[in-house]
């Protein structure tokens, strides 16, 4: 190791503890601005929030990038038991959901076996189902994406979801969009999640009798504008060779978005602050361009990051991309890859970190966030591995909630993700871009292996 990198990397640790922006930045984003779902006044107010943060940090290389945005908004939603109880039932409707005012027998498929669902198509047809968001014990674990195909082909009205998981009367605005297709106004089925406890209670007065269930939801498409932020910190090898760092700004419908997402913008702000200052202070500069990029869109499928993409490509594809998501569920633990042309040199700065750190390549191709529209044109990407899968913080599953608050952020692990994360990437700067293997996989055959996937049981809880 050069006595350069050793300093530089003594004080990016020690500057992203004793000096960290991070829980101001949490806490303005939570609790100042609020809410930010793209193309609103509140995105507006995170962009020259973000705007400001990188003019301060004397960015000069820094762009708006707007682009005409698909959105929605829920003007009136109301679920109740139509009987004489007329009970009005816990529902947050999934986005984009349509206008739906339906009156209509409700029942109960209790797990979603895809085989029971077929076998009952008639039943099913023209009326609502209630569902257990639950694997079936001892059998094939089926995905929930999987079940609202099956369940689309029957052609009911809408699926009211539940889950043992939440207790106290949770529900949040799921996303039922098929991600892989991004076409956030073509939803396969209309989804409404229920509270556990309103979940069992109506599951067993089912059991009991019939009943009929009436759904008001008044809601809107529109087109709005929203922006992609990119800041640029220039390499010495003095070419057009780039790594992404990226992370979304914008939250779901009324959630505050603490670790879905102002962890992931904060740590990005933070390892920009980072690097820049390493620069000004001792001179030690990255070698490759860092370009930081904050996207709109991404609870609306990803449309940021689609449109940074196509705009990216038509000049020069970046060697490599790393998201940053959800970063307050676990500690850092590595980096997971899309593909595995880059394992070997990832793994080796990892190990050369002698922080533990271990470099994994994912099995399927991902593509719940803004990483996907990378990975869809065959550029590198890759998300930081922490306890996301298995074991994550019970604090952390609020997401798209407004429970997803300032106090459920472990800001200790942010720190160190921001001071490691300036670390690799620096490192990974410093090797010349002739050195970096290609993806050998065609976009189309990219494509054809994730619509192949889409479907496939993954556990992500």
């Amino acid at each position: 190791m050069s006595k350069n990198l050793i300093i530089a990397e003594k004080w990016l640790m020690g500057n992203a503890f004793i000096n960290s922006t991070i829980p101001d930045n949490v806490e303005y984003l939570c609790d100042t601005i609020g809410s930010r779902w793209s193309g609103t006044q509140k995105e507006t107010s995170t962009i020259n929030f973000i705007l400001k943060t990188f003019k301060r940090l004397k960015y000069t290389s820094i762009k708006k990038q707007g682009f005409n945005l698909k959105s929605w908004t829920i003007n009136k939603s109301n679920v109740f038991i139509f009987d004489n109880s007329k009970i009005i039932l816990d529902s947050k409707p999934c986005l984009f959901f349509p206008n739906l005012n339906i009156n209509t027998k409700i029942i109960d498929i209790n797990y979603g076996n895809s085989e029971h669902i077929i076998k009952n198509k008639k039943l099913l047809k023209n009326n609502v189902v209630l569902l257990k968001n639950e694997q079936e014990p001892f059998c094939e674990p089926e995905s929930l994406a999987y079940k609202l195909k099956v369940l689309a082909e029957t052609e009911v009205k809408c699926v009211l979801f539940y889950d043992n998981y939440f207790l106290g009367r949770f529900t949040k605005h799921f996303s039922s969009n098929d991600w892989v297709n991004s076409e956030p106004y073509n939803l396969e089925i209309p989804l409404i999640q229920t509270s556990r406890e309103d979940g069992n209670y109506l599951s067993n007065k089912l059991k009991k009798n019939s009943c009929d269930i009436n759904i008001n939801v008044k809601s809107e498409y529109f087109r709005k504008k929203s922006y992609n932020i990119i800041a640029n910190l220039k390499g010495v090898f003095n070419t057009d060779d780039t790594i992404v760092l990226g992370a979304h700004h914008d939250t779901t419908f009324d959630s505050l978005g603490a670790n879905d997402n102002a962890s992931g913008l904060s740590v990005l702000l933070e390892t920009a602050r980072l690097l820049k200052q390493l620069k000004s202070e001792t001179g030690i500069s990255p070698g490759i361009n860092i370009e930081f990029v904050t996207f709109g869109g991404e609870e609306q499928a990803l449309q940021g990051s689609k449109y940074y993409v196509e705009e990216y490509i038509k000049r020069k594809k970046p060697l490599f991309m790393i998201n940053l998501d959800e970063l307050s569920t676990g500690n850092m633990k590595g980096m997971i890859l899309q593909f595995p042309e880059l394992y070997k040199l990832v793994s080796q700065e990892l190990n050369k970190m002698n922080e533990g750190f271990k470099c994994h390549i994912l099995s399927y191709i991902d593509t719940s966030g803004d990483m996907y529209s990378f990975t869809r044109e065959g550029i590198p990407s890759s998300i930081l591995w922490r306890w996301r899968f298995v074991g994550r913080r019970n604090e952390s599953n609020y997401t798209h909630s407004p429970s997803d608050s300032f106090d459920k952020i472990n800001f200790r692990d942010l720190k160190e993700y921001a001071g490691f994360l300036s670390r690799i990437l620096l490192r990974l700067s410093l090797i010349k871009p002739s050195k970096w293997p290609l993806n050998k996989m065609s976009a189309e055959k990219i494509m054809e292996r994730a619509n192949a996937e889409k479907y496939i049981f993954k556990k992500t809880m």
